[in-house]
């Protein structure tokens, strides 16, 4: 790779969702106070933002809410848009930036998108969703660049989730398997595609950023809330069998099940 032409981009997904979104306060005082179909936009601005900046790469003036949003209504320029969407947004070095949206599954409740994490696992009858089965990988992962920052280089998830058995290629929101990745020293990261929290004395608990996964702005959100709290997460604390708490900007929140390997 040379280093005035780095062979990756960076990347940030969200929901467009007008049935979950539009008349979500949280999503409006998050977006200046502007009804969104767009989940956390600003949000998004400031991780492509912060992202750039980490990479040392110059931050175009097009990276802002009003100028971002339109481009993500170009994205879905004659598409039917009662239907949700997946919004992809790349930022390259040279400061372009390119949109593009990909029809995803309604929501079984898509009135709160994040439901799930504010239930008892135990008493999760409002969640009709089968859970997402995480399986540990089976090797640790080395914190970097690379992992605290959403790029196009994706080898590190991609190579996860091969070790536990699970397609590499054509992943999107919904898929019903993921891996948990881990540090050298044991400490819990995220899962390939997801943030993620664990139950502990009646809290749901997330990875601190210090171990190197990714800023989600879902993540961002549940924090602000109370939602989540920070902690350090151990592997060897890990139960089979135990209920997990994923959430990223597409789906929102899910339930998981930590499972034993494929």
């Amino acid at each position: 790779m040379s280093g005035d032409k780095p062979d990756y981009q960076l990347i940030s997904s969200l929901r467009y969702d007008k049935e979950a979104l539009i008349s979500a306060q949280w999503n409006t005082s998050r977006n200046g106070d502007r009804q969104s179909a767009y989940l956390l936009l600003s949000y998004t601005v400031d991780r492509l933002t912060t992202a750039a900046k980490v990479h040392s790469w110059a931050v175009p003036v097009e990276l802002a809410l009003d100028s971002l949003e339109s481009r993500c209504d170009a994205s879905l320029k004659n598409k039917d848009l009662d239907q949700p969407y997946k919004i992809r947004i790349v930022l390259s070095r040279q400061g372009e930036i390119s949109v593009k949206s990909t029809p995803v599954p309604k929501l079984n409740n898509p009135k709160d998108l994040f439901v799930a994490a504010a239930l008892n696992p135990s008493s999760s009858s409002l969640i009709s969703e089968a859970p997402i089965s995480v399986y540990l990988d089976t090797e640790p992962t080395s914190p970097s660049l690379f992992t605290s920052t959403k790029t196009t280089r994706r080898e590190v998830y991609n190579l996860a989730r091969i070790r536990v058995g699970i397609p590499a290629i054509g992943v999107e929101p919904g898929t019903p398997n993921d891996v948990l990745l881990y540090r050298s020293d044991g400490r819990a990261m995220e899962t390939s595609i997801r943030n993620i929290a664990f139950l502990r004395e009646g809290r749901w608990v997330t990875p601190f950023l210090q171990v190197g996964c990714l800023p989600g702005v879902t993540r961002r959100l549940l924090v602000e809330e109370g939602k989540i709290v920070e902690s350090e997460i151990l592997i060897t604390d890990l139960k089979v069998g135990e209920t997990l708490l994923l959430f990223n900007a597409v789906e929102g929140a899910r339930l998981g099940k930590l499972c034993t390997s494929n």
